[in-house]
């Protein structure tokens, strides 16, 4: 959810950079051979794929989707073999006085579409390497590609501003003259930084400009999330592996600044960053005292381990916090009326947003409205494939390419 976007690099000294749990959460390989950038880490998982299928570049072939997938898993990369490097340029957009700051990466060759690309909750923000990466491989395939700055995300603060950004940064695309005015335009996320996107893309404003969503490891049911972060119940109880031990930690921080009372919101988020922060098997977390009503409710929601309790638990939690967890709800949502198509992807072993949080999206859609993509090496939004996914992310970058050429260009 928010912590995996502080996945481990390694840098040119060999020193491990360990996200907030103490440890790497996950790994994804990424870099642009003309840029100064962290040295790539071939990961165990892309060693396996390599070996059983062969020669990568073998494995993967010479279609496009292949160059795609062999550049962001690959030191060595024919896409950028093969491309010019895309251009740069900071934006700052929005209306009614707001400045808003975003970065654009633009095809040094002709433009086809365009995406507005936001991380989840993630310190680095915009400037996320992995999210660079990804940008520079979009725009090596035609993408002009908007990373927009969402306020609250560097703080994992989660808000409903995020769908205003997003919303603004679509409508800023407008603007950007390499960019032809029909040609097709999605929104591409991670994590919890799904629900805005999917909220943006049912924007009146939008709703007609946006063709696509992109969502990694996202959600459907807010709600149903809080259950599985305080209790374990989810949709497949079976099927679905037990929670990340800090997610519901995560959560209290994310919607804790919707608390009215500010010496509640300080405790809470001090109580938070306290077990987000503790080492594995260190959990022990005082709990605040002399909370108000409504920062007691919240705190009574995350010691509860009863499923049947958590509507309960719920209605209890101040207004404004209701009607925080209300807005960024797709389930909450007419989904039957988005008009973009969905193109699904999720780890099979995700514990902090199960996978079948993606099957729920998929099910909320008119049928024919999603791709839905399921692997194995996907560590929440940390790429790690393995021999068995190479077809399922070639099937789905070939989805995603296939944007671009939308009826509406």
């Amino acid at each position: 959810m928010l912590l995996a976007m502080d996945a481990c690099i390694r840098n040119d000294d060999d020193h491990t950079l360990a996200g907030p749990t103490g440890g790497p959460i996950g790994m994804l390989t990424i870099g642009d051979k003309k840029r100064k950038a962290p040295r790539i880490v071939v990961c165990a998982a892309l060693l396996a794929m390599t070996l059983a299928g062969g020669c990568l570049q073998m494995r993967l072939g010479d279609s496009e989707a292949g160059l795609v997938l062999e550049d962001l898993v690959s030191n060595d990369s024919r896409l950028r073999d093969r491309t010019d490097r895309p251009t740069f340029r900071a934006l700052r957009f929005g209306g009614d006085g707001r400045q808003l700051r975003g970065d654009l990466y633009l095809p040094a060759d002709r433009v086809r579409a365009a995406i507005v690309l936001v991380p989840g909750l993630a310190v680095a923000g915009k400037n996320d390497p992995r999210l660079v990466a990804l940008a520079r491989t979009l725009a090596r395939v035609n993408f002009v590609v908007l990373i927009p700055e969402v306020p609250g995300f560097r703080g994992y603060h989660m808000g409903v501003e995020a769908v205003e950004v997003l919303v603004t940064a679509v409508q800023a695309l407008d603007g950007v003259p390499e960019l032809q005015p029909r040609s097709p335009v999605g929104l591409g996320a991670f994590s919890f930084a799904v629900g805005p996107a999917l909220i943006a893309a049912l924007d009146p404003r939008v709703a007609d400009r946006v063709n696509f969503v992109v969502a990694v490891g996202g959600y459907h049911d807010l709600r149903r999330l809080i259950t599985y972060y305080t209790t374990g119940g989810h949709r497949d109880d079976r099927d679905t592996p037990t929670p990340y031990d800090k997610g519901k930690w995560i959560f209290a921080l994310g919607v804790s600044e919707k608390l009215d009372d500010a010496s509640d919101r300080l405790a809470i988020q001090a109580a938070a960053r306290r077990a987000i922060y503790a080492n594995a098997g260190d959990m022990d977390v005082p709990v605040p005292a002399g909370l108000s009503p409504g920062g007691a409710a919240l705190l009574e929601l995350l010691g509860n381990t009863t499923p049947e309790r958590v509507p309960i638990l719920l209605a209890r939690l101040p207004a404004p916090l209701r009607a925080e967890i209300t807005a960024l709800n797709p389930a909450e949502q007419q989904l039957h009326g988005l008009h973009a198509r969905l193109l699904l992807l999720h780890g099979r072993s995700d514990n902090i947003i199960p996978y079948t949080e993606s099957i729920a999206l998929a099910e909320s859609v008119p049928a024919g409205g999603a791709d839905l993509f399921i692997i194995d090496g996907l560590a929440h939004v940390d790429l790690q494939p393995t021999s068995g996914d190479v077809d399922v992310l070639l099937s789905m970058i070939d989805a995603l390419l296939a944007q671009r050429a939308s009826p509406n260009q």
